[in-house]
Parts: structure tokens; sequence; C-alpha cells
């Protein structure tokens, strides 16, 4: 199997949980055409305050960090429609949440499968090496260059949509902050990578197992075959 690299094995900030349906960013028209019907955007039947549910998987826009980050609802105020996450003490009103919360973010099919194909083919670190070395500067001691603070939002939303997922730059902020540097190493980040391949590997890779499957055994025997 592929192993991971030794600095990924005493990181104490895993990547938050991916995994949950992803149906693309809900506009702010959606929301408020179904809250008029009386229903939430997916469907869910109900009044307006029904428009996340307890438990349900999320992303939500981030203040602090300027950008989408996964979360969980754990708590929905019945009279007033408000939610409280997992990520943030304050409750989230309804009017703020066309805006700050989305369905969870999830990989597509084509990015599952590159995930897979780079673990399959141990090009880990290459791969890593290639989006460190686009945004890395130049320190000496550091062969492969540093990431400095002011980059940590570009490189993040490449990992975001190379891997389909949404808060990288939260984890890599608080590696830069664990290490109380001015900057991040190659090593640094490449355990943040790998995490996060790994995690879409385990959480996303068996769909694609079952699809292939469902593929073969769905296709016409007669084009298959050239009957």
């Amino acid at each position: 199997g592929v192993r991971p690299p030794a600095s990924a094995q005493r990181s104490p900030t895993p990547p938050a949980q991916l995994g949950g349906g992803f149906r693309g960013s809900d506009s702010v028209v959606e929301h408020v055409r179904a809250r008029s019907r009386g229903r939430s955007p997916g469907g869910r039947q109900g009044g307006a305050q029904a428009t996340y549910a307890r438990g349900e998987l999320v992303d939500y826009h981030s203040s602090s960090y300027q950008c989408w980050i996964p979360a969980r609802v754990d708590e929905v105020e019945a009279e007033t429609g408000g939610v409280k996450l997992n990520v943030k003490p304050d409750l989230v009103p309804l009017l703020d949440q066309p805006h700050r919360l989305r369905p969870r973010t999830r990989p597509g099919r084509a990015q599952i499968e590159w995930v897979h194909l780079v673990m399959r083919d141990g090009r880990i670190e290459s791969e890593a090496q290639k989006m460190f070395r686009r945004f890395a500067a130049r320190l000496e001691g550091h062969p492969n260059g540093v990431l400095r603070y002011e980059v940590l939002s570009r490189i993040a939303a490449e990992m975001d949509a190379t891997l389909g997922i949404s808060g990288s730059l939260r984890y890599l902020h608080s590696e830069f902050q664990r290490h109380g540097m001015l900057h991040l190493t190659f090593d640094q980040f490449h355990t943040v990578f790998w995490d996060y391949l790994n995690q879409v590997q385990q959480e996303w890779g068996r769909s694609i197992q079952l699809q292939r499957h469902c593929d073969f055994v769905c296709e016409d025997p007669q084009r298959a075959y050239g009957l």
C-alpha cells in the first residue's frame, strides 16, 4: 500500500471530514424561491425553518479564512430557522444562510479517478512538488523553497479545485500556526497534501468502484462483445 510521509504520522490536526452529498452552490434566488413555496431548496417539506437539518454536512463561508470550510449542522432553532455549526459558536441566522451555507462539496468522478491514479502509481510526492513549486519562494537552506503566508490562500484554492474539496486553507493555516514560522516547508505541505488525498480515496474511492461495476453490469452485451 501507499506509505504516508513520516511527518503525516504526527500531524495533530487532521483535515475535516469530506463526506456528504454535493449539489453545487445553492444560489440566493433558489433559497428565496424555495422559502416562498414553503419548502427547502433540497426538496424537504416544511416551513421556512427547514432549509437545513440537524446532522447535515455543509460548507460554511468563514469570515476568518475568507473561504468555504467543511462544517456540520449541530442544532436547528425551530422558531427562527437559525442553525448552529460545529465550527462556529454563534448562530447562523436564516437570512444569512443563502450566502454563508451550501451543501457539502464533494469530489467529482474525474477528481476521484485522479487521486486513485496518483496514489496507485506512487506519485504523491511528485504531484505535491509540482503544486508547491508554483507558489514557493526561494530561501537559503530549503532547496524546494518555502510557502510564505501570503500565498496560502492561492495554493489552498488550487488544492480544493484539484481534489474537489473545501477548506484546505484552514488546515494549512493551522500548520502554519503550529510551527510558529513565517513559512511552510515542503515536508509540512506534503503532510497536508497526503492527508487530503488519502481521505478523498478512503471516503469516495469506493463510489467509483461501485459505478464501474454498474457500468459493466448494465452495459448492452451486444455492444460490449460486438454481437
